[in-house]
């Protein structure tokens, strides 16, 4: 049986986790992740962060904390054959806690499939949060270039710094302009970024709502709505299949645009989706940070709320929700 030996990297300033799934025979050797002369990873992070690669232990870490970037593995022992991940038995996953209780981690990513497997199999269910794959920076991952890598890895700075595409009030992007989250008292008039909301019906007739993290604007409140701001790249659909799914876990059967509107005093552009799922009702996953709570109501019970609810554009846009 083979144990993890090497302690994580984090303080509190991280915002990105990286997950691989166990240390190489010479990362285990080094002491420290990715220490495979041919594996990828600290020439795709520096290209990333527009940095020199980073050499010895102490310019591996500084380097990760200084870019806000916590990195561990999926495992913290398991029966391995040197490096083979095809090879590995008798799991027992890392405890996350350590990090996710004292860094405010936006988004977990994982280093290649095997690291999605076993983080789905034995994290998701204890953790109740998804991970973004990545392409594998592995030696074994020899189709993809460092080129490809790089373009692929570039979220792990855009996630931190999130980038929005500008839209006009007709709901058109405006080519060659690209907004910051955080930044919206600077969007010049006339330019909004897009915001998708999604109400989520049961075929059974129940609607999901979910109580806000006491920690967010409004905590603490109700709403019967999932969504959240479109990625740079993101077409409105697209956002809302994201934003549905990081908030919930659920991927809808049948996702349906229902109503745009624009709101100036917050340049947003909202585009409002009806959905229907088949799921079961017990699988949701909260998104860590945004919600605490879900439950499923009854029409009537949601349009008796509706007064309590965070929910304001999307009864004009649901003919069932209409009083």
């Amino acid at each position: 049986m083979q144990v993890h030996p090497i302690s994580p990297v984090f303080d509190r300033d991280s915002k990105v986790l990286i997950l691989g799934s166990f240390p190489s025979v010479k990362s285990r050797e080094a002491g420290f992740f990715y220490g495979h002369p041919q594996n990828r990873f600290w020439k795709v992070t520096a290209a990333v962060f527009g940095e020199d690669v980073p050499q010895t232990i102490e310019e591996k870490r500084a380097f990760l904390l200084r870019n806000h970037v916590a990195v561990w593995d999926v495992i913290h022992s398991c029966e391995i054959e040197g490096s083979s991940d095809a090879s590995i038995r008798n799991v027992v996953p890392n405890d996350l806690s350590m990090i996710l209780d004292a860094a405010t981690i936006d988004t977990i990513y994982v280093n290649g499939k095997t690291a999605l497997k076993y983080y789905e199999r034995y994290l998701q269910p204890t953790v109740h949060r998804h991970a973004i794959c990545l392409p594998s920076t592995s030696p074994a991952n020899a189709a993809w270039t460092i080129e490809r890598l790089v373009a692929e890895w570039r979220c792990i700075k855009e996630r931190k710094m999130e980038l929005w595409d500008a839209y006009d009030s007709d709901f058109k992007i405006i080519p060659g302009v690209t907004l910051v989250r955080g930044e919206e008292a600077t969007f010049a008039e006339g330019v909004y970024h897009l915001v998708c909301e999604i109400i989520l019906k049961h075929v059974d007739g129940t609607y999901l709502i979910m109580q806000r993290d006491p920690r967010k604007a409004y905590g603490s409140m109700w709403e019967a709505t999932a969504g959240g701001s479109a990625l740079r790249g993101e077409n409105p659909l697209a956002g809302a299949i994201r934003e549905l799914r990081e908030e919930t876990g659920i991927v809808a059967d049948l996702m349906t645009e229902v109503g745009m509107v624009v709101n100036p005093p917050t340049h947003s552009v909202y585009a409002e989706y009806f959905a229907e799922t088949s799921c079961d009702k017990d699988s949701v996953i909260l998104q860590e940070g945004e919600t605490v709570a879900y439950r499923w109501i009854d029409r009537e019970t949601l349009l008796a709320m509706k007064g309590e609810l965070l929910t304001h554009r999307m009864w004009q846009f649901v003919p069932e929700l209409k009083d």
